[in-house]
Protein backbone atom coordinates (compact mmCIF):
# COMPACT_ATOMS: atom_id res chain seq x y z
CA UNK A 1 0.00 0.00 0.00
CA UNK A 2 2.85 2.42 0.90
CA UNK A 3 4.47 1.81 -2.49
CA UNK A 4 1.25 2.78 -4.21
CA UNK A 5 0.83 5.98 -2.19
CA UNK A 6 4.50 6.85 -2.61
CA UNK A 7 4.04 6.60 -6.37
CA UNK A 8 0.91 8.77 -6.14
CA UNK A 9 2.76 11.46 -4.19
CA UNK A 10 5.71 11.28 -6.56
CA UNK A 11 3.51 11.58 -9.65
CA UNK A 12 1.52 14.42 -8.11
CA UNK A 13 4.64 16.43 -7.32
CA UNK A 14 6.08 15.84 -10.75
CA UNK A 15 2.82 16.89 -12.37
CA UNK A 16 2.61 20.06 -10.33
CA UNK A 17 6.18 20.85 -11.29
CA UNK A 18 5.38 20.25 -14.94
CA UNK A 19 8.27 17.80 -15.14
CA UNK A 20 6.51 14.61 -16.11
CA UNK A 21 6.29 13.54 -19.74
CA UNK A 22 4.43 10.29 -19.22
CA UNK A 23 1.09 11.66 -18.04
CA UNK A 24 -0.63 11.23 -14.65
CA UNK A 25 -2.43 8.10 -13.60
CA UNK A 26 -3.32 8.78 -9.97
CA UNK A 27 -3.25 12.59 -9.86
CA UNK A 28 -4.77 15.51 -11.80
CA UNK A 29 -3.39 15.69 -15.34
CA UNK A 30 -0.84 18.32 -16.29
CA UNK A 31 -2.10 21.38 -18.12
CA UNK A 32 -0.67 20.05 -21.38
CA UNK A 33 -0.74 16.48 -22.70
CA UNK A 34 2.49 14.45 -22.67
CA UNK A 35 4.87 14.76 -25.57
CA UNK A 36 3.64 13.09 -28.73
CA UNK A 37 5.89 10.04 -28.60
CA UNK A 38 4.53 9.14 -25.15
CA UNK A 39 0.92 10.03 -25.91
CA UNK A 40 -1.61 7.22 -26.13
CA UNK A 41 -3.85 9.08 -28.56
CA UNK A 42 -0.97 9.63 -30.98
CA UNK A 43 -0.14 5.92 -31.12
CA UNK A 44 -3.80 4.95 -31.28
CA UNK A 45 -4.30 7.18 -34.31
CA UNK A 46 -1.25 5.56 -35.89
CA UNK A 47 -2.72 2.13 -35.18
CA UNK A 48 -5.97 3.08 -36.87
CA UNK A 49 -4.27 4.73 -39.85
CA UNK A 50 -1.42 2.30 -40.46
CA UNK A 51 -2.62 -1.10 -39.31
CA UNK A 52 -6.44 -1.33 -39.34
CA UNK A 53 -8.34 -1.50 -42.63
CA UNK A 54 -11.82 -0.16 -43.28
CA UNK A 55 -13.40 -3.48 -42.30
CA UNK A 56 -11.75 -3.73 -38.87
CA UNK A 57 -8.90 -6.08 -39.77
CA UNK A 58 -5.58 -5.49 -37.99
CA UNK A 59 -2.78 -6.16 -40.47
CA UNK A 60 0.75 -7.22 -39.55
CA UNK A 61 2.68 -6.07 -42.61
CA UNK A 62 5.97 -7.55 -41.40
CA UNK A 63 4.76 -10.91 -42.69
CA UNK A 64 4.60 -11.27 -46.48
CA UNK A 65 1.24 -13.02 -46.07
CA UNK A 66 -0.16 -9.77 -44.59
CA UNK A 67 -1.43 -11.74 -41.65
CA UNK A 68 -3.97 -10.89 -39.01
CA UNK A 69 -3.85 -12.57 -35.61
CA UNK A 70 -6.38 -12.96 -32.84
CA UNK A 71 -3.77 -11.24 -30.65
CA UNK A 72 -3.81 -8.15 -32.85
CA UNK A 73 -7.61 -8.07 -33.00
CA UNK A 74 -7.88 -8.42 -29.23
CA UNK A 75 -5.38 -5.66 -28.50
CA UNK A 76 -7.07 -3.30 -30.96
CA UNK A 77 -10.44 -4.00 -29.31
CA UNK A 78 -8.98 -3.15 -25.92
CA UNK A 79 -7.38 0.07 -27.16
CA UNK A 80 -10.59 1.09 -28.95
CA UNK A 81 -12.37 0.79 -25.61
CA UNK A 82 -9.67 2.83 -23.87
CA UNK A 83 -10.00 5.45 -26.64
CA UNK A 84 -13.81 5.44 -26.35
CA UNK A 85 -13.96 4.63 -30.07
CA UNK A 86 -17.23 2.71 -30.31
CA UNK A 87 -17.47 2.67 -34.09
CA UNK A 88 -14.00 1.15 -34.49
CA UNK A 89 -14.72 -1.29 -31.68
CA UNK A 90 -17.77 -2.62 -33.52
CA UNK A 91 -15.83 -2.96 -36.78
CA UNK A 92 -13.04 -4.88 -35.08
CA UNK A 93 -15.50 -7.18 -33.33
CA UNK A 94 -17.45 -7.93 -36.51
CA UNK A 95 -14.34 -8.72 -38.54
CA UNK A 96 -12.98 -10.95 -35.78
CA UNK A 97 -16.21 -12.87 -35.40
CA UNK A 98 -16.90 -13.25 -39.12
CA UNK A 99 -13.39 -14.22 -40.19
CA UNK A 100 -11.72 -15.86 -37.20
CA UNK A 101 -14.75 -17.46 -35.51
CA UNK A 102 -16.73 -18.64 -38.52
CA UNK A 103 -19.46 -16.11 -37.77
CA UNK A 104 -20.12 -16.93 -34.09
CA UNK A 105 -17.51 -16.15 -31.44
CA UNK A 106 -19.64 -17.75 -28.73
CA UNK A 107 -19.37 -21.12 -30.45
CA UNK A 108 -15.85 -20.93 -31.84
CA UNK A 109 -12.94 -19.11 -30.26
CA UNK A 110 -11.02 -17.02 -32.82
CA UNK A 111 -8.43 -18.75 -34.96
CA UNK A 112 -5.06 -17.29 -34.11
CA UNK A 113 -3.78 -16.82 -37.68
CA UNK A 114 -5.42 -15.49 -40.85
CA UNK A 115 -3.83 -14.25 -44.08
CA UNK A 116 -2.91 -14.93 -47.70
CA UNK A 117 -1.54 -18.40 -48.36
CA UNK A 118 -1.74 -20.86 -51.25
CA UNK A 119 -3.37 -18.26 -53.44
CA UNK A 120 -6.28 -17.37 -51.16
CA UNK A 121 -7.25 -15.38 -48.11
CA UNK A 122 -8.48 -17.16 -45.02
CA UNK A 123 -7.63 -18.97 -41.80
CA UNK A 124 -4.10 -20.38 -41.87
CA UNK A 125 -4.13 -21.95 -38.39
CA UNK A 126 -7.45 -22.50 -36.63
CA UNK A 127 -6.04 -23.21 -33.17
CA UNK A 128 -7.09 -20.36 -30.83
CA UNK A 129 -4.64 -18.48 -28.61
CA UNK A 130 -5.72 -17.95 -25.04
CA UNK A 131 -3.91 -14.64 -24.57
CA UNK A 132 -6.17 -13.12 -27.23
CA UNK A 133 -9.24 -14.94 -25.97
CA UNK A 134 -8.80 -13.62 -22.43
CA UNK A 135 -8.36 -10.04 -23.66
CA UNK A 136 -11.42 -10.32 -25.92
CA UNK A 137 -13.66 -11.74 -23.19
CA UNK A 138 -12.50 -9.18 -20.65
CA UNK A 139 -12.78 -6.26 -23.05
CA UNK A 140 -16.30 -7.22 -24.12
CA UNK A 141 -17.47 -7.49 -20.50
CA UNK A 142 -15.91 -4.14 -19.62
CA UNK A 143 -17.29 -2.51 -22.78
CA UNK A 144 -20.73 -3.67 -21.74
CA UNK A 145 -20.29 -2.09 -18.32
CA UNK A 146 -18.57 1.16 -19.36
CA UNK A 147 -20.75 1.83 -22.40
CA UNK A 148 -23.90 0.47 -20.79
CA UNK A 149 -24.28 -1.96 -23.68
CA UNK A 150 -25.67 -5.29 -22.37
CA UNK A 151 -25.01 -7.04 -25.70
CA UNK A 152 -21.26 -6.69 -25.28
CA UNK A 153 -21.37 -7.88 -21.69
CA UNK A 154 -23.41 -10.94 -22.53
CA UNK A 155 -21.14 -11.76 -25.45
CA UNK A 156 -18.07 -11.44 -23.23
CA UNK A 157 -19.49 -13.82 -20.65
CA UNK A 158 -20.18 -16.41 -23.34
CA UNK A 159 -16.64 -16.10 -24.68
CA UNK A 160 -15.30 -16.45 -21.13
CA UNK A 161 -17.36 -19.61 -20.70
CA UNK A 162 -15.98 -20.99 -23.97
CA UNK A 163 -12.43 -20.36 -22.70
CA UNK A 164 -13.16 -22.28 -19.51
CA UNK A 165 -14.44 -25.24 -21.52
CA UNK A 166 -11.67 -25.21 -24.14
CA UNK A 167 -8.45 -23.77 -22.69
CA UNK A 168 -8.43 -24.63 -18.99
CA UNK A 169 -6.89 -27.82 -17.62
CA UNK A 170 -7.44 -29.18 -14.12
CA UNK A 171 -4.08 -30.40 -12.84
CA UNK A 172 -2.45 -30.86 -9.42
CA UNK A 173 -5.58 -29.43 -7.80
CA UNK A 174 -5.33 -26.24 -9.87
CA UNK A 175 -7.16 -24.69 -12.80
CA UNK A 176 -4.53 -23.69 -15.36
CA UNK A 177 -4.83 -21.53 -18.47
CA UNK A 178 -3.28 -23.35 -21.43
CA UNK A 179 -1.94 -21.39 -24.41
CA UNK A 180 -4.45 -23.10 -26.71
CA UNK A 181 -6.88 -26.04 -26.70
CA UNK A 182 -4.43 -28.34 -28.48
CA UNK A 183 -0.72 -29.04 -28.42
CA UNK A 184 0.49 -28.14 -24.93
CA UNK A 185 -0.14 -31.21 -22.76
CA UNK A 186 2.02 -34.33 -23.10
CA UNK A 187 0.56 -37.27 -21.20
CA UNK A 188 3.46 -39.52 -22.21
CA UNK A 189 5.94 -37.41 -20.22
CA UNK A 190 3.40 -36.04 -17.71
CA UNK A 191 4.34 -32.49 -18.61
CA UNK A 192 2.59 -29.39 -19.93
CA UNK A 193 3.71 -26.03 -21.28
CA UNK A 194 2.31 -22.60 -20.53
CA UNK A 195 3.15 -19.02 -21.47
CA UNK A 196 3.19 -16.71 -18.41
CA UNK A 197 2.61 -13.60 -20.55
CA UNK A 198 -0.75 -15.04 -21.61
CA UNK A 199 -1.83 -14.73 -17.98
CA UNK A 200 -2.94 -11.10 -17.85
CA UNK A 201 -3.38 -11.05 -14.08
CA UNK A 202 -5.68 -8.01 -13.65
CA UNK A 203 -7.88 -9.20 -16.51
CA UNK A 204 -8.18 -12.68 -14.99
CA UNK A 205 -9.37 -11.06 -11.77
CA UNK A 206 -11.75 -8.94 -13.85
CA UNK A 207 -13.19 -12.04 -15.52
CA UNK A 208 -13.95 -13.47 -12.08
CA UNK A 209 -15.68 -10.23 -11.10
CA UNK A 210 -17.49 -9.91 -14.41
CA UNK A 211 -18.79 -13.46 -14.63
CA UNK A 212 -19.06 -14.49 -11.00
CA UNK A 213 -17.65 -17.91 -11.95
CA UNK A 214 -15.32 -19.24 -9.26
CA UNK A 215 -13.13 -21.08 -11.77
CA UNK A 216 -11.75 -17.74 -12.94
CA UNK A 217 -10.51 -17.01 -9.43
CA UNK A 218 -8.80 -20.41 -9.46
CA UNK A 219 -7.22 -19.59 -12.84
CA UNK A 220 -5.99 -16.30 -11.42
CA UNK A 221 -4.44 -18.06 -8.43
CA UNK A 222 -2.68 -20.73 -10.51
CA UNK A 223 -1.35 -18.01 -12.83
CA UNK A 224 0.13 -16.16 -9.87
CA UNK A 225 1.78 -19.40 -8.74
CA UNK A 226 3.30 -19.87 -12.20
CA UNK A 227 4.79 -16.37 -12.02
CA UNK A 228 6.28 -17.26 -8.63
CA UNK A 229 7.95 -20.43 -9.99
CA UNK A 230 10.50 -18.47 -12.02
CA UNK A 231 13.97 -18.38 -10.46
CA UNK A 232 15.60 -14.93 -10.34
CA UNK A 233 12.19 -13.32 -11.05
CA UNK A 234 12.91 -13.39 -14.79
CA UNK A 235 10.07 -14.65 -16.96
CA UNK A 236 10.00 -17.24 -19.70
CA UNK A 237 8.28 -17.08 -23.06
CA UNK A 238 7.43 -20.73 -22.51
CA UNK A 239 7.78 -22.71 -19.30
CA UNK A 240 7.39 -26.47 -18.95
CA UNK A 241 5.92 -28.01 -15.80
CA UNK A 242 5.47 -31.53 -14.52
CA UNK A 243 1.99 -32.70 -13.65
CA UNK A 244 2.84 -32.08 -9.97
CA UNK A 245 3.27 -28.37 -10.85
CA UNK A 246 7.05 -28.35 -10.51
CA UNK A 247 9.51 -27.09 -13.11
CA UNK A 248 10.89 -29.79 -15.38
CA UNK A 249 14.63 -30.39 -15.16
CA UNK A 250 15.25 -29.36 -18.75
CA UNK A 251 13.40 -26.34 -20.04
CA UNK A 252 12.88 -26.52 -23.82
CA UNK A 253 13.19 -22.75 -24.29
CA UNK A 254 15.50 -21.17 -21.69
CA UNK A 255 15.75 -17.96 -23.74
CA UNK A 256 12.90 -15.45 -23.56
CA UNK A 257 12.21 -12.32 -25.62
CA UNK A 258 9.09 -10.89 -27.28
CA UNK A 259 6.39 -12.73 -25.36
CA UNK A 260 7.98 -12.47 -21.94
CA UNK A 261 8.27 -8.69 -21.95
CA UNK A 262 4.50 -8.57 -21.37
CA UNK A 263 4.84 -10.54 -18.12
CA UNK A 264 6.64 -7.67 -16.36
CA UNK A 265 3.89 -5.34 -17.52
CA UNK A 266 1.03 -7.48 -16.19
CA UNK A 267 2.88 -8.03 -12.94
CA UNK A 268 3.47 -4.28 -12.50
CA UNK A 269 -0.20 -3.47 -13.04
CA UNK A 270 -1.17 -6.24 -10.66
CA UNK A 271 1.25 -4.98 -8.02
CA UNK A 272 -0.28 -1.52 -8.42
CA UNK A 273 -3.62 -3.01 -7.40
CA UNK A 274 -2.02 -4.05 -4.08
CA UNK A 275 -1.77 -7.37 -2.28
CA UNK A 276 1.11 -9.85 -2.35
CA UNK A 277 2.22 -8.95 -5.85
CA UNK A 278 4.40 -6.11 -4.64
CA UNK A 279 6.66 -8.78 -3.13
CA UNK A 280 6.66 -10.75 -6.37
CA UNK A 281 7.47 -7.58 -8.30
CA UNK A 282 10.44 -6.88 -6.04
CA UNK A 283 11.71 -10.39 -6.71
CA UNK A 284 11.81 -9.49 -10.41
CA UNK A 285 14.03 -6.45 -9.83
CA UNK A 286 17.10 -8.05 -11.48
CA UNK A 287 15.84 -6.86 -14.86
CA UNK A 288 15.42 -3.30 -13.58
CA UNK A 289 18.95 -3.36 -12.16
CA UNK A 290 20.28 -4.62 -15.50
CA UNK A 291 18.55 -1.74 -17.30
CA UNK A 292 19.83 0.70 -14.68
CA UNK A 293 23.43 -0.43 -15.12
CA UNK A 294 23.52 -0.72 -18.92
CA UNK A 295 20.94 1.83 -20.03
CA UNK A 296 19.37 -0.68 -22.42
CA UNK A 297 16.36 -2.97 -22.31
CA UNK A 298 17.53 -6.48 -23.25
CA UNK A 299 15.90 -8.04 -26.28
CA UNK A 300 16.49 -11.56 -25.01
CA UNK A 301 16.99 -12.97 -21.52
CA UNK A 302 18.23 -16.42 -20.60
CA UNK A 303 15.94 -16.63 -17.63
CA UNK A 304 17.57 -19.66 -15.99
CA UNK A 305 21.14 -18.28 -16.10
CA UNK A 306 20.46 -15.33 -15.99
CA UNK A 307 22.15 -13.51 -18.87
CA UNK A 308 21.03 -10.62 -21.08
CA UNK A 309 21.43 -10.15 -24.82
CA UNK A 310 20.80 -7.46 -27.43
CA UNK A 311 18.63 -4.35 -27.23
CA UNK A 312 14.86 -4.50 -27.41
CA UNK A 313 12.84 -2.28 -29.72
CA UNK A 314 11.16 0.93 -28.61
CA UNK A 315 8.05 -0.95 -27.55
CA UNK A 316 10.12 -2.82 -24.97
CA UNK A 317 11.02 0.50 -23.36
CA UNK A 318 7.39 1.64 -23.37
CA UNK A 319 5.74 -1.46 -21.96
CA UNK A 320 8.32 -1.64 -19.17
CA UNK A 321 7.65 1.92 -17.94
CA UNK A 322 4.97 0.85 -15.40
CA UNK A 323 7.32 -1.90 -14.16
CA UNK A 324 10.24 0.51 -13.78
CA UNK A 325 8.02 3.13 -12.17
CA UNK A 326 6.66 0.60 -9.65
CA UNK A 327 10.23 -0.25 -8.65
CA UNK A 328 11.20 3.44 -8.52
CA UNK A 329 13.96 2.64 -10.98
CA UNK A 330 16.17 5.40 -12.31
CA UNK A 331 15.99 3.64 -15.67
CA UNK A 332 12.40 4.84 -16.20
CA UNK A 333 13.59 8.37 -16.99
CA UNK A 334 16.16 7.12 -19.47
CA UNK A 335 13.66 4.88 -21.25
CA UNK A 336 11.19 7.77 -21.56
CA UNK A 337 13.95 9.84 -23.09
CA UNK A 338 14.73 7.04 -25.54
CA UNK A 339 11.12 6.98 -26.72
CA UNK A 340 10.94 10.74 -27.09
CA UNK A 341 14.24 10.88 -29.00
CA UNK A 342 13.30 8.22 -31.55
CA UNK A 343 11.91 9.49 -34.85
CA UNK A 344 8.39 8.14 -35.59
CA UNK A 345 9.47 6.70 -38.94
CA UNK A 346 11.69 4.29 -37.04
CA UNK A 347 8.65 2.38 -35.80
CA UNK A 348 5.94 3.42 -38.26
CA UNK A 349 5.76 0.00 -39.92
CA UNK A 350 6.09 -2.14 -36.81
CA UNK A 351 2.80 -3.64 -35.66
CA UNK A 352 4.16 -5.18 -32.47
CA UNK A 353 6.15 -2.11 -31.42
CA UNK A 354 3.01 0.00 -31.85
CA UNK A 355 1.01 -2.36 -29.62
CA UNK A 356 3.66 -2.25 -26.89
CA UNK A 357 3.79 1.55 -27.10
CA UNK A 358 0.02 1.66 -26.66
CA UNK A 359 0.09 -0.63 -23.64
CA UNK A 360 2.85 1.37 -21.97
CA UNK A 361 1.63 4.89 -22.71
CA UNK A 362 -1.99 3.98 -22.00
CA UNK A 363 -1.22 2.46 -18.62
CA UNK A 364 0.57 5.64 -17.54
CA UNK A 365 -2.13 8.02 -18.75
CA UNK A 366 -5.43 6.53 -19.73
CA UNK A 367 -6.37 3.32 -17.95
CA UNK A 368 -5.76 1.28 -14.82
CA UNK A 369 -7.35 -1.68 -13.07
CA UNK A 370 -9.44 -1.41 -9.93
CA UNK A 371 -9.01 -3.82 -7.01
CA UNK A 372 -11.82 -6.00 -8.36
CA UNK A 373 -10.29 -6.05 -11.85
CA UNK A 374 -12.69 -3.55 -13.41
CA UNK A 375 -11.14 -1.27 -16.01
CA UNK A 376 -10.76 2.39 -15.11
CA UNK A 377 -10.61 4.73 -18.10
CA UNK A 378 -9.76 8.43 -18.32
CA UNK A 379 -11.98 9.48 -21.20
CA UNK A 380 -12.17 13.02 -19.87
CA UNK A 381 -8.49 13.53 -20.74
CA UNK A 382 -8.24 14.82 -24.29
CA UNK A 383 -5.06 12.81 -24.92
CA UNK A 384 -6.78 9.52 -23.99
CA UNK A 385 -10.03 9.74 -25.91
CA UNK A 386 -10.26 9.53 -29.70
CA UNK A 387 -9.81 12.90 -31.41
CA UNK A 388 -12.73 13.33 -33.82
CA UNK A 389 -11.47 16.55 -35.36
Amino acid sequence: MWTRWRRTIKVTLLCLAGAIVGGCQEAPPPAQPPVQALQFQYHYQRLVTDFIDAHGRVIDRSDERLISTSEGQSYALFFALVANDRERFEQLLKWTENNLSNGDITQQLPAWLWGFENGEWGVIDSNPASDADVVIAYTLIEAGRLWNEPRYGALGELVADRILRSEIISIAGRQVLLPAPMGFVDSTTNTFRVNPSYMALPMLEGLYTGTGVDTWQAVYESSAQIYALHPHGLYADWIQLNFDFSLTTDQPEPSADYDAIRSYFWLALEAERGGDFAKLLNQSSDLAMEIDSTGRVPERIDWLEPTYHGTGNLGFSAILLPYLDQLNSQAAKLQRARIVATAPERYADSYYTTMLLLFGSGALQCYSFAENGHLRVNWEYSWCELDDE
